[in-house]
Protein backbone atom coordinates (compact mmCIF):
# COMPACT_ATOMS: atom_id res chain seq x y z
CA UNK A 1 0.00 0.00 0.00
CA UNK A 2 1.48 3.33 -1.22
CA UNK A 3 -1.09 5.55 0.85
CA UNK A 4 -0.80 3.90 4.73
CA UNK A 5 2.61 3.06 6.80
CA UNK A 6 1.93 0.47 9.23
CA UNK A 7 4.73 -0.86 11.76
CA UNK A 8 5.04 -2.81 14.63
CA UNK A 9 6.59 -0.56 16.94
CA UNK A 10 6.11 -2.29 20.62
CA UNK A 11 4.52 -5.94 21.31
CA UNK A 12 1.00 -5.55 21.55
CA UNK A 13 0.59 -2.32 19.10
CA UNK A 14 0.51 -1.19 15.75
CA UNK A 15 1.35 2.17 14.37
CA UNK A 16 -0.54 3.74 11.29
CA UNK A 17 0.22 7.00 9.32
CA UNK A 18 -1.18 7.79 6.37
CA UNK A 19 1.38 9.18 3.34
CA UNK A 20 -0.89 11.17 1.12
CA UNK A 21 -3.06 14.02 1.12
CA UNK A 22 -6.57 12.32 0.62
CA UNK A 23 -7.80 13.14 3.35
CA UNK A 24 -6.34 16.12 4.74
CA UNK A 25 -8.85 18.82 4.35
CA UNK A 26 -11.42 16.58 6.69
CA UNK A 27 -8.36 15.54 8.96
CA UNK A 28 -7.45 18.98 9.89
CA UNK A 29 -10.82 20.43 10.43
CA UNK A 30 -12.16 17.65 12.10
CA UNK A 31 -9.12 17.01 14.43
CA UNK A 32 -5.36 19.33 15.11
CA UNK A 33 -3.91 16.74 12.77
CA UNK A 34 -0.14 16.31 12.60
CA UNK A 35 1.04 14.11 9.51
CA UNK A 36 4.17 12.87 10.45
CA UNK A 37 2.70 11.13 13.62
CA UNK A 38 1.65 8.11 13.22
CA UNK A 39 -1.40 6.64 15.67
CA UNK A 40 -0.38 3.94 17.68
CA UNK A 41 -3.09 1.27 18.12
CA UNK A 42 -2.96 -0.78 21.19
CA UNK A 43 -5.67 -2.91 23.26
CA UNK A 44 -9.39 -2.03 22.72
CA UNK A 45 -8.35 0.70 20.33
CA UNK A 46 -6.69 -2.50 18.21
CA UNK A 47 -9.59 -4.56 17.95
CA UNK A 48 -12.10 -1.80 17.07
CA UNK A 49 -9.61 -0.54 14.31
CA UNK A 50 -10.01 -3.89 13.25
CA UNK A 51 -13.71 -4.62 13.72
CA UNK A 52 -14.37 -1.70 11.98
CA UNK A 53 -12.13 -2.26 9.09
CA UNK A 54 -13.39 -5.79 8.55
CA UNK A 55 -16.94 -4.43 8.63
CA UNK A 56 -16.60 -1.81 5.65
CA UNK A 57 -14.15 -4.36 4.15
CA UNK A 58 -16.85 -6.90 3.82
CA UNK A 59 -19.94 -4.49 3.49
CA UNK A 60 -21.33 -4.69 6.68
CA UNK A 61 -21.11 -0.95 7.46
CA UNK A 62 -21.39 1.00 4.77
CA UNK A 63 -19.94 4.27 4.75
CA UNK A 64 -17.75 6.77 2.79
CA UNK A 65 -15.25 6.93 5.30
CA UNK A 66 -13.87 6.18 9.15
CA UNK A 67 -11.64 7.16 11.92
CA UNK A 68 -9.91 4.54 13.50
CA UNK A 69 -9.34 6.22 16.88
CA UNK A 70 -5.95 5.74 17.77
CA UNK A 71 -4.54 4.68 21.42
CA UNK A 72 -2.30 7.64 21.03
CA UNK A 73 -0.82 10.27 18.40
CA UNK A 74 -2.96 10.28 15.20
CA UNK A 75 -6.14 9.11 14.36
CA UNK A 76 -5.78 7.52 10.56
CA UNK A 77 -9.23 8.52 8.62
CA UNK A 78 -9.55 5.87 5.76
CA UNK A 79 -11.81 5.21 2.76
CA UNK A 80 -14.48 2.98 2.45
CA UNK A 81 -12.48 1.95 -1.06
CA UNK A 82 -9.24 1.26 0.87
CA UNK A 83 -10.34 -0.97 3.53
CA UNK A 84 -10.47 -4.45 1.42
CA UNK A 85 -6.48 -3.26 0.73
CA UNK A 86 -5.67 -2.55 4.60
CA UNK A 87 -7.80 -5.81 6.30
CA UNK A 88 -5.16 -8.24 5.49
CA UNK A 89 -2.19 -5.99 5.81
CA UNK A 90 -3.72 -4.95 9.86
CA UNK A 91 -4.56 -8.32 10.91
CA UNK A 92 -0.64 -9.32 9.18
CA UNK A 93 0.89 -6.77 11.71
CA UNK A 94 -1.54 -7.68 14.53
CA UNK A 95 -0.54 -11.08 14.30
CA UNK A 96 3.10 -9.86 14.65
CA UNK A 97 2.33 -7.75 17.33
CA UNK A 98 0.31 -10.44 19.37
CA UNK A 99 3.15 -12.83 18.72
CA UNK A 100 5.65 -11.26 20.77
CA UNK A 101 3.16 -10.93 24.07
Amino acid sequence: MDWLEITVPAPGSVAMRRLDSRFHELATRLIDYDFDVAGIYGGSQLDAALQLVAEIAEGTRNQHHAVLPATAGQSVIIAADEAADLLPQLRQAINIATANT
